[in-house]
């Protein structure tokens, strides 16, 4: 949940203030980074340790060669929140709404859920109309 206040953003997560935190890392991670294999892979790596979001950002971002200080900066500073809100309006904005997390997102439609969390990556190939080598149908 999102409320505006005089001084900006406050946030309510599902899984409290930690999960909070790694949103408006995620939400600066996706401004910043602007290669997406690398976007895909840094936000896998940080996704698989939660629990301390800001450390699991640098370690993420050594192990990759990525320089953290801007998502840092971003996370610190009033663009982190706005961003985090940005995703949040887009969210509540999904038809059909979403009724579990995580929700992934196919070229605009949430439909499908069951079979893109139970095999992701052919999901996405199912969209391709040149099917990349990576691909397995």
């Amino acid at each position: 949940m999102t409320l505006k206040t005089e001084d900006g953003y406050e946030f309510k997560c599902q899984h409290g203030p930690i999960e909070c935190a790694a949103n408006i890392i995620h939400a600066c991670s996706i401004d910043i980074l602007k290669n997406s294999s690398i976007k895909l892979e840094y936000l896998s790596c940080m996704i698989k340790n939660n629990m301390i979001p800001k450390k699991i950002m640098e370690i993420c971002a050594k192990k990759m060669n990525i320089d953290y200080n801007p998502i840092f900066k971003c996370y610190n500073e009033e663009k982190g929140k706005e961003l985090l809100a940005e995703y949040g309006k887009l969210t509540n904005v999904l038809i059909p709404r979403i009724s579990f997390i995580p929700t992934v997102i196919i070229n605009g439609s949430s439909e499908n859920q069951a079979r893109i969390l139970k095999n992701l990556l052919q999901e996405v190939c199912l969209h391709f109309k040149i099917i990349p080598e990576g691909c397995i149908l």
